[in-house]
């Protein structure tokens, strides 16, 4: 704002005025010109006795334009450019030691930026998949069904049948790639549900292709068909029309995104060209009306070309390094699915990772209270008088309290605090232990929890904090998920299997997609009672001793048919 004798002159300081070219300058470099109208307040004070040349015009909106004008605005313009190049803009040498930790804090900005775009624009594609496929799937398990009672009402004693049959199940075969939703994103929020369903789904297509396919292929074996060479030039036919047929729709994709993409290089490369002469041309003025030397204007010249060559490499050489991987055949979209996978899971896991050190701080905590606390009920009822002590109230309670006070002694050795030190524990001393633990619930649950003679002898000379929370977590869920399954045959079972000790249930097991996840802190899938923080504990305890565990996917390491977990234990002996 420009006042002069206390008053404003008009139209100064408006927001579509731009006198002093503030804007303009900010257009044409934001970094090097600092000011702005959004971040300028203040004014230019004048007196009409100092500025006698500086007259108003006659409608009062501004001042005639004369020499005094036009000096007294480079003045000012003077001021603001300078106070931006020497302190605050991108050319400032206080700067310069700022720009460093800037630009990189800017990369990650970016870096993050575009993961969110990515990490947005899967989540997009994998809800638009589900939503459009989900109904499609459902009525393709309706066609199986179908099927599937056909083949069940048919004789199969026709060759011609049979092949007719086997030719719409390929049919179907073929359809089932459709159906094909790539990598889930790592937190599905609301879909969580309608993808558990559509991947049911997907396991019961699967499943019932299997069968069909089983079926049909011993009805044609026990037929013995006279032309096997037909039927297998049939196959041959059919899959190669499946293939092209995917070939084609691939190609038509890629061709059309090739398209598209030479459009907007070219729009980009039209863009870039004019750009540089769009910020440099207004300096030609500048430098005939002397608002700016010759040397500085040379100087702004070389600056704006680094700058618009900078911008113009960060948009052109991660393209050009994209296709030349392509032309490599690097999966970017893996590499890119991976490394986000790979930072979510280190954040994940760092926030984990500080909510179970609080966890830990507050049950030592709690722990070394409580038994402060159980000290002073059994002082206290030692000294109730023995007319209460002699009642069933009393009897109650002091068992209840003697319960209580065993179940501390077994969190003893599970204490994180204290000296630490380490025992031959045997695998007999480990089952005592765990019967004793578990003694009153199993009773009624009617699980069954054995160990075979070989564990019995099994050996490992570690620390009690790491080897019993173990086997008392891996024990705690397999009861839980056995007593899920009323089938009269609830087990949990420990043995040896190739070096290795092996904890098995007769549960109903864990599910494939599940697998990957079941050493992740807080991930469960309990109905009640589940926090997510066992297996995970598990990992970690044995980690510390130099031991592993794993989920069994080896049949030889299954010797339940429910869940089972195989443990590797450094430096222990099995007999």
């Amino acid at each position: 704002m420009v006042y002069r004798n206390g008053l404003r002159v008009m139209p100064y300081g408006r927001e579509d005025s731009d006198f002093f070219e503030i804007e303009k300058r900010r257009s044409l470099h934001a970094g090097r010109h600092f000011w702005s109208n959004r971040r300028t307040f203040g004014r230019v004070a004048l007196t009409r006795e100092g500025n006698p040349n500086l007259k108003d015009k006659a409608g009062r909106e501004g001042l005639i334009d004369n020499k005094s004008v036009k000096v007294f605005r480079d003045l000012v313009e003077n001021i603001l450019m300078k106070t931006a190049y020497n302190y605050f803009g991108t050319d400032s040498e206080l700067q310069q030691k700022y720009l460093p930790g800037i630009k990189e804090s800017r990369a990650k900005e970016k870096a993050e930026e575009e993961r969110n775009k990515a990490r947005a624009s899967r989540r997009k594609r994998f809800r638009t998949n589900l939503k459009k496929n989900a109904p499609l799937l459902l009525a393709y398990c309706e066609k199986l069904t179908e099927l599937t009672a056909r083949l069940r009402d048919a004789s199969l004693e026709s060759e011609a049948e049979v092949v007719s049959l086997r030719d719409q199940l390929l049919l179907l075969k073929d359809q089932s790639r459709d159906f094909s939703l790539g990598e889930a994103p790592r937190n599905l929020g609301t879909l969580e549900k309608d993808y558990e369903d559509y991947r049911y789904s997907q396991r019961q297509a699967a499943e019932t292709l299997l069968t069909l396919d089983q079926s049909l292929t011993n009805a044609l074996a026990i037929l013995k068909p006279k032309s096997p060479r037909d039927i297998v030039f049939s196959d041959i036919n059919s899959n190669a029309a499946f293939l092209q047929s995917r070939l084609r729709k691939w190609n038509k994709e890629a061709r059309e995104l090739l398209d598209s993409e030479q459009v907007r290089i070219a729009t980009l490369y039209e863009e870039s060209s004019k750009r540089y002469h769009a910020l440099t041309l207004p300096l030609l003025d500048d430098v005939e009306y002397e608002r700016i030397s010759l040397a500085e204007a040379l100087e702004r010249l070389a600056i704006e070309r680094d700058k618009v060559d900078s911008d113009n490499s960060e948009v052109f050489e991660p393209y050009i390094s994209a296709m030349r991987s392509l032309q490599e055949n690097i999966d970017l979209e893996t590499l890119a699915a991976y490394g986000m996978d790979t930072v979510d899971e280190m954040r994940e896991e760092l926030d984990r990772l500080h909510s179970l050190a609080q966890l830990g701080i507050t049950v030592e905590i709690i722990g070394h209270e409580i038994e402060g606390l159980e000290l002073a009920i059994s002082e206290g009822l030692d000294e109730l008088p023995e007319i209460a002590r002699s009642t069933k109230a009393f009897s109650d309670v002091k068992v209840a309290h003697e319960m209580l006070a065993d179940r501390l002694r077994f969190l003893s050795p599970l204490k994180l605090s204290g000296p630490t030190f380490k025992i031959a524990i045997s695998g007999e001393e480990i089952m005592h232990y765990v019967r004793r633990f578990f003694s009153s619930s199993l009773v009624g649950e009617h699980v069954k929890i054995e160990s075979s003679e070989r564990f019995d002898r099994f050996t490992v000379f570690e620390q009690p904090a790491r080897i019993f929370p173990v086997f008392i977590n891996l024990i705690n869920n397999a009861t839980y998920w056995v007593g899920q399954r009323a089938n009269g045959n609830q087990r949990v079972l420990l043995d040896i299997v190739d070096g290795r000790v092996v904890v098995g249930d007769s549960g109903a097991g864990v599910d494939l997609a599940d697998q990957s996840h079941l050493f992740s802190l807080f991930f469960t899938r309990k109905v009640r009672g589940g926090r997510g923080v066992g297996l995970y504990l598990c990992r970690a305890n044995l980690a510390a001793g130099g031991h592993t565990i794993q989920y069994a996917t080896e049949d030889k390491y299954k010797i339940l048919p429910g869940a089972n977990f195989v443990m590797d234990f450094k430096g222990a002996t099995y007999d």
